[in-house]
Order: structure tokens, then C-alpha cells, then sequence
């Protein structure tokens, strides 16, 4: 049995590792071949923010709603006030809860549902939203959760820690410096009637906050927004073609997007196809490695038919233009050498016993001792990434949550 241990130093490294193993559970994310640095390059361009770990988007309001009420208490009574980072502990933890009761067992995307009677949520809402909460400006700061807790802590810092549910023309006596954001008109006892639903004003909020947010403009979020075409963007569900697939064939045929995210929405597709190939040679490999015919004989049809397609549209200079729009500054050697060496080799028609080498060895050198192809599998299940996502699958529930919204 093999077991993973880490260096505890801080609150910080442990929802980092907690992050880092949560996406290893995320169906179609494990990075056998060492292309994830790519992958999550456009999807930070695309969808900024959004993250796999992500689950609804009633948290973008409810954790700057428990940091405000966290303020108000160190103003009334700053002696008795807990640390900030055991209130938060203590305040998201009461928010599975009362989700929980609220919706049951039946409603998905209640954060530490399962672990509220086994220690607390692990993974708690404030670090997986953290970085999406500062992306659409709902947070003001470009500090760590951690390193903005230790200053949002701290009594002499007040003034610099002033939260907003009023506005940008608030002139109340908390807005010396919006920090925290909220929806306009301040909500008494939230917590009273917390759902995972979201209230019409809410939704506005957040739709104003993705339209807005310097980071969103030419982001799909942002386009979507911008243009009016959430709804239609939601409604795409061709069971034969991927979902990122369908949605970039959507917004380049809409004259009002940007040519901005049209030319990252085709890179991004260009690259998720060429990589598909690599992992069909990938999950053959192990296919014949582990004795499951059927497998192999259709995965090859599948990379045959990829193949009759890949040699027409792969030029030689498509992994210099990815990593240009995916705005990659620096990708492993050794990986770049392996992305080029395979497109020049399906274009060369080279034998697959060169490919299935040169595959081998990438997945290997990526994951060494602990590569599957050194293991025997009991299942035929695909291994890896296939059609590259972008966290796009990750973003539709909250857009839908954000919809749903503004028509209640």
C-alpha cells in the first residue's frame, strides 16, 4: 500500500494538498501524460475563478456574508471575539448544516455534507471559493485566504477592512474601504433562511460582478454575460459531442463575442483535440497491457477515425501557437518535446509502434514509478483525460444556479 505524506506547515499548505487531492478524485483529470500545466492555462483564460472543486454558487455569497458578520462582531466586542479562523470553521460548518436539514440527502453540491459529524467540513467553502471570490471582485485583495484572515484578524486594521452591501456610493461608516462585497440591502439573520437557492438581487449581483470584473471581459463567463447568452450556452446537450465541444463552436458563430475568446476558444480546442489522440495511444497501451481485447480493438477505431481527421488540421507550429494563446510561460521541456513530437509523427504517418514508444515514455517520465502502465488493472474503464473540459462542466451548475435566480 502506498501512502502520501506532506510537511504540515500551515492552515494554507493543508487546503492546498486537500485541493491538489480532491482533483485527483475529479473524474477525467488525471494528468497521465503531463499536459495539465496547458490545460489549466486556458481554463484559468476561459473560465477564471471557477475551479473542479466548485459545487454551487450560493457560496460566492454566503462565505463575504459569514466574513461580514465576523466584522461586526470584532466591532461590538472585540474581546470576546474567537479568532477569525475558528469563527470561520465554526460558522461553515453550521452552513452544512443547516443546508443539509434544509434540502436532505437528495441535493447535490452541499459542501461537507458528509463530514458534519465527523470533525467538520474538510474542505471548506472560504479556500475553494477564495480564489473565485477575488477574480469577480466580490473580495478586494490579491492576498491568500490565509494571509488576508491574518490582516481581516486584526483590530488595527479595520479601516482597511470595511465591508459593502450597499454599493459603490455607500456612505455608511463601515466604507472607509470596500473590501467585502455584497448584494444591496443588508439581510438580517441570514442563516434563518439559507438555501441553496439564490434570491433575484443576489443573482443581479453576481451577474454584475462577472460583467464587470477586469479579469471576466473576454473570459466565457464574461462573453456570456455580456452578450445575453447564458441560457443558450446552457441549453447545448449533443450526447455525441463533448460539452467544451459544442459550447466554442457556439460563441465563434455569435458576431457580438470577442475576438479575444474566439481565438482562445479555438486553440483550446485545437490542443484538447491533438491531445486526444495521445491519450487514445495511452489508454490502448493499457488496454493490451492488461489483456482487454475488446478495449483495444476500440479505442484503434477510434484513433483511426481521429487520426483521418488529425492529419488535415495538426500543423507543425500548432504547439507554439497554443502555448502563445494559453499565455504559458514556461511548460516542461520535456513535455513541449513530447506535444511536438507527436503531432510531426501523425502528421508523417508514421508506424503507431513509433507513437506507442513515444507515448510510453512521456507517461512514464511524468509519473515514473507510480505510471499505470507499470500496474495490472482489474477494470476497462478509460483512464485520464480525453476531451479537455476547461472547467466549463464545473461552471454550468453555477451559471445554472445564477439563471435560475433571476427568474424567481
Amino acid at each position: 500500500m502506498s501512502k502520501l505524506g506532506w510537511v504540515d506547515f500551515s492552515s494554507e499548505d493543508r487546503e492546498m494538498v486537500r485541493k491538489v487531492m480532491a482533483m485527483m478524485r475529479e473524474p477525467g483529470t488525471l494528468d497521465e501524460l503531463g499536459i495539465g500545466q496547458i490545460r489549466d492555462a486556458y481554463a484559468d483564460l476561459l473560465f477564471p475563478g471557477i475551479s473542479t472543486i466548485q459545487t454551487r454558487a450560493k457560496y460566492f455569497i454566503t462565505v463575504p456574508r459569514i466574513l461580514r458578520d465576523y466584522y461586526e462582531l470584532r466591532l461590538t466586542n472585540k474581546r470576546k471575539a474567537p479568532s477569525i479562523d475558528s469563527y470561520l470553521k465554526e460558522e461553515e460548518n453550521r452552513v452544512a448544516r443547516l443546508l443539509t436539514e434544509v434540502h436532505g440527502d437528495e441535493e447535490t453540491g452541499i459542501i461537507g455534507r458528509t463530514q458534519i459529524d465527523k470533525g467538520g467540513v474538510a474542505r471548506r467553502p472560504s479556500s475553494v471559493y477564495w480564489n473565485g471570490l477575488r477574480q469577480l471582485g466580490i473580495i478586494d485583495t490579491q492576498s491568500s485566504l490565509a494571509e488576508f484572515c491574518r490582516n481581516y484578524g486584526n483590530a488595527k486594521s479595520y479601516s482597511d477592512s470595511a465591508v459593502s452591501e450597499f454599493g459603490e456610493d455607500d456612505i455608511s461608516s463601515l466604507s472607509t474601504k470596500q473590501v467585502v462585497h455584497l448584494p444591496k440591502g443588508k439581510v438580517i439573520n441570514w442563516q434563518e433562511d439559507l438555501s441553496l437557492n439564490i434570491s433575484v438581487n443576489e443573482a443581479k449581483f453576481l451577474v454584475n460582478k462577472i460583467k464587470n470584473a477586469k479579469n471576466l471581459e473576454h473570459s466565457v463567463l464574461g462573453q456570456l454575460y455580456l452578450h445575453g447568452l447564458t441560457d443558450a450556452a446552457l441549453s447545448l446537450n449533443e450526447e455525441s459531442i463533448s460539452r467544451f465541444t459544442q459550447l466554442q463552436a457556439f460563441l465563434r458563430n455569435q458576431g457580438e463575442v470577442s475576438n479575444l475568446c474566439k481565438s482562445r476558444l479555438k486553440s483550446a480546442e485545437g490542443f484538447s483535440f491533438a491531445m486526444e489522440g495521445a491519450h487514445l495511444r495511452y489508454n490502448i497501451l493499457l488496454a493490451r497491457n492488461n489483456g482487454f481485447d475488446e478495449k483495444t480493438a476500440e479505442y484503434e477505431e477510434d484513433y483511426n477515425n481521429w487520426a483521418k481527421l488529425a492529419q488535415k488540421t495538426l500543423q507543425t507550429d500548432s504547439v507554439d501557437k497554443w502555448l502563445n494563446v494559453a499565455q504559458v510561460k514556461a511548460v516542461n521541456p520535456s513535455t513541449r518535446k513530447f506535444i511536438q513530437g507527436f503531432i510531426e509523427q501523425v502528421r508523417a504517418g508514421t508506424p503507431l509502434i513509433g507513437l506507442d514508444t513515444l507515448v510510453h515514455k512521456q507517461a512514464i517520465a511524468n509519473k515514473k514509478k507510480r505510471s499505470l502502465l507499470h500496474k495490472k488493472l482489474t477494470k476497462q474503464d478509460w483512464v485520464g483525460i480525453r476531451r479537455l473540459d476547461y472547467r466549463w462542466g464545473a461552471a454550468r451548475p453555477i451559471l445554472a444556479d445564477i439563471q435560475q435566480g433571476l427568474v424567481c
